[in-house]
């Protein structure tokens, strides 16, 4: 009795591309370790340690049907965010529930570590970190409730797709991605449901009758740290670090995961579990996030 219908709340279109051209100039490792040695700390792009780039959110072009596709500007780092759905039965565990798949992929054009033939490794293991983040914000912590995706249950709910596209690297994939994936799903609008007379479930177009937002309980929000030693041998925390302030760490990174009802979930460690002991640090970069954005 479900009847299958799709709807798209954007698509990856021609914008999609990579601006190479419009990206700035990023520093050396001798300039960055550089500035660091200087008193107060400075970064080489002129920011403080616990300072974030500026945080941009604009609709892409490649709308359909009334929603939007989402892109992300930070910095030097760009992420595209699309949410589509598609109307069908529930699964048959959870009859009064939809669902969310998120998927992520990283152009090949983002960096030159993910250039096809010898980048792929690399990207397969980026793109898999990025996905189990989202997940681990999205869906596990039950951001978006699920109940509300249901139309009937056992017969008809909504399966959300969210896919993500990273267009440039230029450091802190996570907290570019995480703010694309949750502004398309702020932007998405549901497409009423009525039942027809025979049984059959109809999806109307927006532009006959008006979509509902989803129901979003949490706002989660990725926020990267790297650790960097400057010349002088002394450890420095660096919020939202950039592509070579990342290389620069030698895996001494962690991203965390902080929503609304201010819980912290470490997501990322490497040499950066350590970092999870710096409460402190993570929240005064919390709160600038915060207030900044």
């Amino acid at each position: 009795e479900g009847a299958r219908a799709v709807h798209r709340g954007g698509a990856f279109g021609e914008e999609g591309a990579p601006r190479g051209a419009e990206r700035p100039p990023r520093p050396n490792a001798a300039l960055a370790l550089a500035a660091l040695g200087t008193s107060p700390a400075l970064r080489a792009d002129g920011r403080s340690p616990l300072e974030f780039r500026p945080l941009s959110l604009a609709p892409a072009a490649g709308a359909l049907e009334g929603g939007f596709a989402v892109e992300a500007e930070l910095g030097a780092t760009r992420a595209l965010g699309c949410c589509s759905a598609e109307l069908g039965e529930p699964s048959p565990g959870r009859p009064a529930e939809g669902s969310l798949e998120v998927r992520v992929e990283l152009s090949p054009m983002a960096s030159g570590a993910f250039e096809p033939g010898r980048g792929r490794p690399a990207q397969a293991e980026a793109e898999a970190r990025l996905t189990r983040l989202l997940e681990r914000s999205l869906r596990e912590r039950r951001a978006v409730e699920l109940e509300s995706l249901c139309e009937s249950p056992g017969r008809c709910a909504w399966a959300l797709r969210l896919d993500v596209r990273v267009l440039d690297h230029g450091g802190a994939l996570a907290d570019a991605a995480a703010a694309a994936a949750l502004a398309a799903l702020l932007a998405f609008r549901l497409p009423q449901v009525s039942r027809e007379p025979g049984g059959a479930f109809r999806a109307h177009p927006l532009e006959e009758r008006e979509g509902r937002p989803l129901t979003v309980h949490r706002l989660p929000v990725a926020v990267s740290f790297a650790a960097l030693q400057n010349a002088g041998g002394r450890k420095i925390l660096l919020a939202d670090p950039s592509a070579e302030e990342e290389a620069l760490s030698g895996g001494a990174r962690a991203v965390f995961s902080v929503d609304n009802a201010r819980q912290v979930t470490v997501h990322a460690g490497g040499g950066g579990a350590g970092l999870a002991s710096t409460k402190s640090s993570i929240w005064r970069g919390w709160r600038w996030k915060g207030g900044e954005r």
